[in-house]
């Protein structure tokens, strides 16, 4: 299942700490998740969080035809197509996250390297930011 965090804060539903951005849950956090579902819907209801319904992903499981999947069924990246893998990682902000799609990317038999590319620049992405800040923080004492 795919959640969208539209704040610039983390939530905390139930268990499960969404990050802003996307947020792929797998079973046991989508399970505890839909413990707290009023709660979640509340903040679908004032637009804090989305579950994006145009996601699809592709079942390309050998011996199978081709199924698209609706985001709420998704719980691994490798379900993801391309285009919406790489959609998902350019909208994820949390290293942790980026570096397990990684993984997970790259141990594929026939890895995709347009969605390993997104996912190279957008770690690089997150550490020139974080290298900014560390050049430039606030000096609230000359003030």
């Amino acid at each position: 299942m795919i959640v969208k965090n539209k704040s610039k804060r983390c939530i905390r539903v139930n268990k499960t700490v969404l990050m802003p951005g996307n947020n792929l849950l797998n079973k046991k956090q989508e399970e505890d998740f839909n413990k707290s579902i009023d709660f979640a819907e509340d903040l679908i209801e004032n637009g804090v969080l989305e579950i994006p319904e145009d996601v699809k992903a592709t079942d390309s499981k050998p011996g199978k035809t081709k199924e698209e999947k609706p985001a709420d069924e998704v719980t691994d990246f490798s379900d993801l197509n391309a285009k919406n893998a790489v959609a998902l990682v350019k909208d994820t902000f949390d290293r942790g996250a980026l570096e397990e799609f990684y993984n997970i990317e790259t141990e594929k038999d026939d890895p995709r390297s347009t969605v390993v590319r997104a996912i190279e620049n957008q770690i690089e992405k997150i550490e020139e930011a974080r290298d900014k800040d560390d050049e430039n923080p606030d000096d609230e004492d000359n003030e």
